[in-house]
């Protein structure tokens, strides 16, 4: 069944529970978990799977962040409610060093998403971020060390996907 299940309680709650704050935890893993708030991860920039891989800025401002980039192939995108976003916040584009995860409401000013549809009914969008603001609280773990967390949440995906794939 296309459902954001793995999008949501696997690779979205784990983003949290591996990078969240305490309070990101308290606030966000009950509501996921009791399904009244869908998460995705926002990584993808390319058709290829190139994590690292990231042109997507997030800029310091007024004490908060401001995201310029595109995600493509977002799993649920298009209709979760908030994303983690993985932005460029130093280093070079291919570098796994200055990536950091933020959390952005898919309601924010600035967000856009196109529906694509899918062979296997599988619910994804491409999003783009203009000048997309979030507060300092957005961060989910350290500036600049995202990789860190986004590569055990990408392992717990990977894992349960090969599971889905073998039920199947």
């Amino acid at each position: 069944t296309a459902s954001p299940l793995f999008c949501s309680a696997v690779v979205g709650a784990s983003a949290i529970l591996l990078g969240g704050s305490e309070a990101q935890k308290e606030q966000l893993l009950p509501q996921v978990a009791a399904g009244e708030l869908m998460l995705t991860l926002a990584v993808e920039e390319t058709p290829h799977h190139r994590p690292h891989h990231i042109a997507t800025t997030a800029s310091e401002l007024d004490g908060g962040y401001v995201i310029n980039g595109s995600k493509r192939f977002v799993l649920d995108g298009n209709t979760a409610h908030k994303f983690v976003v993985v932005a460029r916040t130093s280093g070079e584009e291919d570098e796994r060093e200055g990536l950091s995860l933020f959390l952005v409401d898919a309601d924010a000013d600035g967000v856009s998403r196109q529906r694509l549809k899918l062979a296997d009914s599988r619910n994804v969008a491409n999003i783009d971020f203009d000048q997309v603001v979030v507060g300092a609280d957005c961060l989910v773990g350290e500036l600049d060390q995202g990789w860190a967390t986004l590569e055990p949440v990408l392992d717990r995906g990977r894992v349960a996907i090969a599971a889905e794939m073998m039920g199947g």
